[in-house]
């Protein structure tokens, strides 16, 4: 999930009869995802590549929130401690947005997910095709 590959999923549509235990679930993982030397074994995300990329995160989590979003988990970047002489950031969940916010169609390349809500697949196929990049995304039912 640190975010700097294509195929990082940067969208996640969920059932809304699911949601809340899918959201659940999904927060309790990233919180518990180790961030650090990626050399070392419990890590699961190293450092992003370099300060740019910790500003864009910056700029984006303020503007989910900014446009409505909630930040279901960290929004942080770590700069303490171990973390000095690095570019590390939490991995960010993201609920509450429109689904016409840029954030649904813009590749980030940062550890940063939205996640939206629908009844039915077409509704879901609506959305995932409303983009000109083919961003990954996961469908949850």
């Amino acid at each position: 999930m640190r975010g700097q590959k294509c195929s990082a999923a940067s969208r996640i549509y969920v059932h809304a009869s699911i949601s809340d235990k899918f959201l659940k679930a999904l927060r309790e993982r990233a919180e518990k995802m180790v961030v650090g030397d990626p050399r070392e074994k419990p890590v699961f995300m190293g450092p992003v590549m370099n300060k740019s990329v910790v500003e864009k995160f910056i700029g984006e989590v303020a503007e989910a929130k900014k446009g409505g979003g909630v930040v279901l988990t960290s929004g942080d970047v770590l700069n303490s401690g171990i973390f000095k002489t690095g570019f590390y950031l939490q991995p960010t969940i993201i609920i509450g947005l429109p689904a016409s916010n840029r954030l649904f169609r813009d590749e980030l390349f940062i550890p940063l997910v939205v996640v939206d809500k629908f009844k039915t697949f077409e509704e879901t196929i609506a959305k995932v095709n409303d983009t000109n990049y083919g961003l990954t995304a996961g469908i949850f039912t």
